[in-house]
């Protein structure tokens, strides 16, 4: 909390948003003090931001059979404000140190990267669309503000999944020739599936 007495955690760690170790996880503030705990929200809730003011916490969750969104919920408790409500891929989010906007990750664009919405950090009414604020990384995450509001830190994540061939004597099972690609990119290309005629290449 912005007053250092108490602390805000979920029940999961996020370090592969695609993955979740525990679902739903509760949100719990605990007062450092006298080591109380106080339930904030029962559905599930994960990487939880106090904002500046100490007012409301985002935080994102999953909903509607796996959609990911935002939300933020007065540190006190109460009815959750929901922030995201589309089939993108939002997470992470994170306060200006103003409190006048709630910055997150999503991969609305194609890539993950960083978008923001305007916002009233008393109610969490947003104010406005999400407004991209766009990096250089084709993956980016786990961001953090300087003081001054000036300056973002973020984790730049750079994979490359792409698709080879080769081919293979299904009698001796043996790979037969060289391996050649098939795609090649920054983007994650998978799950080939050759057509029946071997001209064509599905993928996805």
């Amino acid at each position: 909390s912005p007053d250092g007495k108490e602390i805000v955690c979920s029940m999961t760690k996020i370090v592969d948003p695609g993955t979740r170790s525990v679902v739903p996880s509760q949100l719990w503030v605990i007062n450092l003090q006298t080591g109380a705990r106080r339930l904030i929200s029962e559905g599930d809730a994960a990487q939880p931001q106090w904002s500046p003011n100490g007012h409301r916490i985002a935080y994102w969750g999953l909903h509607k059979g796996g959609q990911r969104d935002i939300w933020t919920i007065s540190s006190d408790g109460g009815q959750s404000v929901l922030i995201t409500d589309d089939g993108h891929f939002n997470w992470n989010p994170i306060w200006s140190p103003d409190g006048k906007y709630l910055y997150f990750v999503s991969d609305r664009s194609g890539s993950m990267n960083l978008w923001r919405v305007p916002i009233d950090e008393r109610s969490g009414k947003v104010l406005g669309q999400p407004e991209p604020v766009t990096t250089p990384s084709p993956y980016s995450q786990h961001m953090s503000f300087s003081r001054d509001g000036r300056q973002i830190a973020y984790v730049q994540v750079a994979t490359r999944l792409n698709i080879k061939r080769v081919s293979f004597d299904s009698e001796s099972e043996r790979l037969l020739g060289e391996v050649s690609w098939i795609t090649q990119g920054d983007r994650h290309t998978g799950s080939p599936d050759i057509s029946p005629d071997e001209i064509g290449r599905a993928s996805c």
